[in-house]
């Protein structure tokens, strides 16, 4: 079973508006040691993990989920959707911010694309490192581009490959 279909029946069932969708990473699990730990290494991924993130920011899961919506934008965990396709239960977002209140800095790189959402309101932001790699190429397009229209809504099966 793919993505899709562990998280999307769940993430409708929690809102009711349409959102584009993607799933990504915290900072601490984007730099943390996948290989052969180390000290040192361990000492230089911890560094720029802090590196890249804001004093404000928010600890998230280590998987969470970026939904753009028309009016606001919600950060879930991952696993609470993923148990709660299977429970049939309405899932709470970890954050939901208003868009009219928000500050979107997407940094696009090769590989990853880190966007941080920063709501002046609640002096709060909250980071998160999507990959398009596994096939998830345009579902994180779509986002990106729901995050630059201000509909929040982007046809991710016309936007083709």
């Amino acid at each position: 079973m793919g993505a899709n279909e562990r998280i999307e029946p769940a993430l409708h069932a929690s809102l009711s508006e349409p959102v584009s969708w993607a799933w990504g990473q915290n900072a601490e699990s984007r730099y943390s040691q996948t290989l052969r730990p180390n000290f040192l290494t361990g000492l230089v991924l911890r560094r720029m993990a802090g590196s890249k993130l804001r004093d404000d920011a928010v600890q998230l899961p280590r998987f969470p989920v970026l939904a753009v919506g028309a009016d606001r934008l919600y950060v879930f965990e991952m696993a609470a959707l993923e148990r709660a396709t299977k429970s049939g239960e309405v899932v709470a977002p970890i954050a939901s911010v208003a868009r009219a209140d928000a500050v979107v800095d997407i940094q696009r790189g090769l590989m990853w694309k880190r966007v941080t959402i920063i709501s002046a309101r609640e002096g709060r932001s909250y980071t998160i490192y999507l990959n398009g790699a596994f096939g998830g190429r345009r579902r994180v397009r779509g986002t990106l581009a729901a995050l630059d229209d201000r509909r929040g809504r982007y046809d991710v099966a016309a936007a083709g490959d």
